[in-house]
């Protein structure tokens, strides 16, 4: 992460739109990113070359950027319906660090805890 990080500058997304995964029966709805997609896809690219070099075995699918609101979401309409009516205020996001996170079931909850973050250029 650190040697990652001094190759990118700070750069910024914006929300765009609402969508999900559906697995096993189960929805995990997203909000989708824009904006200097080609700033996260140069990070992206970089951190997961590190990476495999140094013996990482990592996901082969293509980044696909979001942020996940929940996990096992039971929708109370029709999904196409929701995905239609959810409006998305298109909000700035400033991309100024990584950040490393863990996460775990505690008590049967999923918990997620910072391992450690580094400042972008």
């Amino acid at each position: 992460m650190d040697d990652t990080a001094t190759q990118i500058e700070e750069f910024t997304l914006s929300l765009s739109d609402f969508d999900y995964f559906k697995r096993l029966g189960e929805y995990i709805p997203w909000i989708g990113l824009d904006g200097e997609l080609s700033s996260l896809n140069n990070l992206y690219s970089k951190l997961y070359s590190q990476l495999k070099s140094i013996g990482f075995s990592l996901e082969e699918r293509p980044l696909k950027p979001h942020i996940t609101l929940g996990r096992r979401v039971q929708f109370n309409k029709p999904s196409q319906i929701i995905k239609k009516d959810f409006l998305i205020e298109k909000l700035n996001i400033q991309v100024s660090s990584m950040v490393l996170m863990e996460s775990a079931r505690i008590n049967n909850k999923l918990t997620y805890r910072l391992i450690y973050e580094k400042s972008l250029e």
